[in-house]
């Protein structure tokens, strides 16, 4: 189904959920608003999108490592040729930030978290993932950055669109 002209009624559910998906379609924001129009007032959501300032990529992949390796490199050429954005084809995603703000101005709410996840993700490694938000490094170590919220009115009222 097309992203950005969802076949539900509104409101049609409690949660939506969006992962590694919006970095995919020609216009993000049209396909934040499908999602907004199918919640239900107060229902949550959950976006994941890859981390634009990541230093590598595809790390949980179970692909081959020759696969991922061969990702990775393209990614960096796309970089070094200033072509690293969704729009360009390029895997890029999105910074924490710009999730953050898109998610926020669609849904009224939205709290980045990537600390959290990645805490649950690697409990074993508790220690390092603390190190590296507490350093900064975290804005480019985690692969994939996650926002997630409720529907509020507030945006819709904004935007008109409820």
């Amino acid at each position: 189904m097309d992203a950005q002209a969802l076949e539900f009624p509104d409101e049609s559910f409690d949660v939506v959920y969006s992962f590694h998906m919006l970095e995919h379609v020609a216009d993000p924001l049209i396909a934040l608003h499908e999602m907004r129009r199918v919640l239900r007032l107060r229902g949550t959501y959950l976006v994941g999108t890859p981390n634009k300032e990541r230093l590598i990529g595809y790390i949980g992949s179970a692909s081959p490592i020759r696969d991922r390796i061969r990702w990775n490199v393209a990614d960096w050429r796309a970089r070094l040729a200033g072509r690293w954005s969704n729009a360009q084809g390029a895997h890029a995603g999105f910074t924490a930030r710009e999730l953050v703000d898109m998610c926020a101005d669609t849904f009224g709410d939205a709290t980045a978290v990537s600390d959290d996840y990645y805490r649950s993700l690697y409990a074993g490694k508790r220690r390092l993932i603390n190190g590296l938000i507490r350093t900064g490094l975290s804005r480019s170590a985690y692969p994939a950055v996650y926002v997630a919220g409720r529907k509020s009115i507030q945006a819709g009222a904004k935007r008109g669109n409820d």
